[in-house]
């Protein structure tokens, strides 16, 4: 016999005694299939939310990936991989993936498809008493959107400036700029021709002041590039998954274009070889620290998003019927590869700048 479980999402405890009653399922009537447009066969979850779905399966997968590769992938995996034991590291990074990242990510993809509500609400109706939970993620979620929003503006500031010829940040930068603040003096031992891009950094991008407690000048520059960074945000997400959709076909595949590019020009460079040796050498007596296996596993948990609830608020835009077991797998492993991909580009380039500097790709480091 025909058989369905119906699921209220009008009130937070709706979900969470539709589970426990212990019930029988309940059989719709046809009329109440056709009102709520649900096609049911079977035992099958039938929700009667409003919440927008995705137009496809490409564009969830997709603003999966562009949630989890990011500057954790490009820069913290490729420190932390260098920082403990090179090569190493990617043992106990991906036993991490195994046991930790892909259960608790399939897991989080299962809590939204089927509570078909944000990580506030669908913690409270699985388990009211870790309600809490869903709140700080939405915390979590705050506070790092404020500062990759910033960063965003950095990229912008760096991007506009790379349209000169020769670049601001070059070693023209030290020749215009003949008088340096003397805070700045001991930034480092090289010589400013050396240390152009990180004095174009102090002085024009974040114009440092001396000390804390002078605030120095208004940064009108950085201000607006950071109000044009939450426009940019503002116009992708307005409208909910109808417009950040169509946006993630060019946010989530526009870097891995860039990436590709970067990857042949460095490798290429002089130099690369030792910054690849740097990074893959592995070094077995770190596997014996409890700390590296630590950091891989934080590693995990910061790529993949989770406890930050991004998951669970996208896959409650799914079907609660939809099978993501598949979508978890491929995304955890494409988040990990990415990550590997990346830090043969970045010490690339670090085998590049040790061999200019004359120094060994651990001092850059």
């Amino acid at each position: 016999m025909e058989s369905v479980v119906t699921i209220e999402m009008d009130t937070p405890n709706n979900f969470h005694k539709s589970c426990d009653s212990g019930e029988p399922y309940t059989k719709l009537s046809n009329s109440q299939k056709e009102s709520d447009n649900n096609t049911v066969s079977g035992n099958k979850l039938v929700s009667r939310s409003k919440r927008d779905r995705w137009s496809n399966r490409v564009e969830f997968l997709l603003s999966l990936v562009g949630l989890a590769v990011g500057f954790g992938n490009l820069w913290r995996f490729s420190y932390i991989c260098q920082k403990n034991g090179g090569g190493a590291f990617l043992f106990p990074y991906l036993v991490m993936l195994v046991t930790l990242g892909i259960p608790l990510y399939y897991l989080e993809l299962l809590i939204g498809k089927v509570s078909q509500a944000g990580p506030l609400h669908s913690i409270y109706r699985l388990i009211p008493a870790l309600g809490g939970i869903g709140m700080s993620m939405i915390v979590i979620q705050t506070v790092t959107s404020l500062y990759y929003t910033l960063l965003i503006a950095y990229v912008l500031f760096y991007l506009i400036s790379s349209f000169q010829n020769p670049p601001a940040w070059g070693s023209t930068f030290c020749a215009v700029n003949t008088s340096l603040p003397e805070h700045l003096l001991p930034l480092s031992s090289q010589t400013c021709l050396n240390e152009s891009s990180k004095y174009f950094y102090y002085l024009s991008v974040v114009q440092a002041s001396p000390s804390i407690e002078d605030v120095g000048g208004f940064n009108w520059k950085l201000f607006l590039l950071l109000f044009a960074s939450w426009l940019i945000l503002y116009l992708c997400t307005f409208n909910g998954i109808k417009t950040s959709g169509k946006v993630v076909y060019v946010t989530a595949v526009l870097p891995y274009i860039v990436l590709t590019i970067m990857f042949f020009r460095a490798v290429t460079l002089p130099g690369a070889g030792s910054g690849l040796l740097e990074l893959f050498t592995p070094d077995l007596k770190s596997l014996y620290s409890p700390q590296v296996w630590l950091e891989a596993g934080a590693q995990i948990f910061f790529s993949l998003g989770l406890g930050f609830g991004g998951n669970i608020l996208l896959a409650s835009h799914l079907d609660p019927n939809t099978n993501v077991f598949g979508d978890a797998l491929f995304v955890a492993i494409v988040n990990s590869l990415t990550s590997i991909f990346s830090s043969i580009v970045v010490f690339s380039i670090l085998g590049y700048q040790s061999s200019i500097l004359g120094t060994n790709v651990s001092d850059i480091v």
